[in-house]
């Protein structure tokens, strides 16, 4: 979310890493924590920055009534035509559960390239890794629905998130 803010806020840096374009649309999608806590978490970063980009950063949240993300992504993109979406986590993104079976990972893959096709904005996804299997460190092949997900991206940052 800090990552999106920043590049929507136009500033210089997100961590040592300069941010090249000025002036970038950011749509952040939630999976995960529900719309109060994304939203303490916004005004939790936002009041460590000097905010000026709420013209340039939508958020959504999935809610307890929505199977997937999709239908929903793709309508809002429509509307606000983002450079950058982020969603913030592919795992929770559809209603299927078990991405060891390549079937469930191909519809979050098949989302993926809709919108990749059918958008000019870059996207950005979060996904995790499986539990356990610790001693193999981070490989992408600890990835959840590992090589069906490893097919199709284009590039992998692998990072330890804090406890």
């Amino acid at each position: 979310m800090q990552m999106g803010m920043q590049i929507a806020n136009g500033d210089d840096k997100f961590l040592r890493f300069k941010i090249n374009k000025k002036g970038l649309k950011v749509l952040y999608v939630d999976t995960e924590i529900g719309r109060n806590l994304m939203h303490e978490r916004f005004q939790q970063i936002a009041k460590n920055l000097f905010w000026t980009g709420s013209d340039n950063f939508t958020m959504i949240s999935k809610d307890e009534s929505q199977d997937d993300i999709w239908a929903n992504l793709f309508e809002v993109y429509k509307e606000l035509q983002p450079d950058l979406i982020i969603i913030d986590c592919l795992y929770n993104s559809t209603q299927e559960n078990d991405f060891s079976k390549s079937l469930n990972m191909a519809k979050i893959t098949g989302n993926l390239s809709k919108l990749k096709t059918r958008t000019k904005a870059t996207i950005f996804a979060v996904h995790h890794f499986v539990k356990g299997q610790q001693e193999k460190g981070l490989c992408k092949d600890r990835m959840s629905g590992a090589s069906t997900l490893q097919n199709w991206g284009d590039l992998y940052i692998l990072r330890v998130a804090p406890e």
